[in-house]
């Protein structure tokens, strides 16, 4: 198994206001433009715990980077949140990845839940059956489905009882 060198990030991480503008200014590219811009702007100000893996840009000729986005590029990400108002369930936000880390990153969030006690995950599937079978190879069941309005693609809801 490859190393991804994943970072674990929650809203008291010194540099979370960093991370949360590299996800902002990179996240579409890592979700391939099927996540928008406005829904990963939004899921980086809200969730609760999460992993990213970032690769180091070379600094050729310069002498002092300001921010982490002129440092870092995305490679992948996942975003969960947990509230007390619902205290046996997880939701992933999203999850992106470039490098093939999504099943690691599915089996750390998972990890992660489990030792919160949670009992169950959600998440949002975009109508892509590809997708929908690799999350059901998961163990992540066919919850409900959300239809589209107008230009907006439907998507599924899965759950995975822990």
């Amino acid at each position: 198994m490859e190393n991804y060198d994943l970072t674990y990030i929650e809203p008291s991480t010194p540099e979370i206001k960093q991370i949360r503008e590299l996800i902002k200014k990179q996240g579409d590219k890592v979700c391939k433009e099927s996540i928008s811009v406005e829904s990963i702007s939004k899921n980086a100000s809200t969730f609760t715990f999460g992993w990213i893996s970032v690769l180091q840009k070379a600094q050729l000729g310069r002498r002092s980077v300001k921010s982490l986005n002129d440092r870092f590029t995305l490679l992948s990400f996942v975003l969960c949140h947990y509230t007390p108002d619902t205290p046996d369930q997880v939701t992933i936000e999203i999850i992106c990845s470039t490098n093939k880390s999504g099943k690691l990153l599915m089996e750390l969030a998972e990890q992660k839940s489990i030792s919160m006690g949670i009992k169950r995950i959600y998440l949002n599937c975009l109508d892509n059956n590809n997708l929908k079978r690799w999350y059901e190879s998961l163990g992540y069941k066919h919850f409900t489905t959300i239809y589209s309005r107008q230009g907006v693609p439907k998507v599924y809801s899965m759950v995975k009882y822990l």
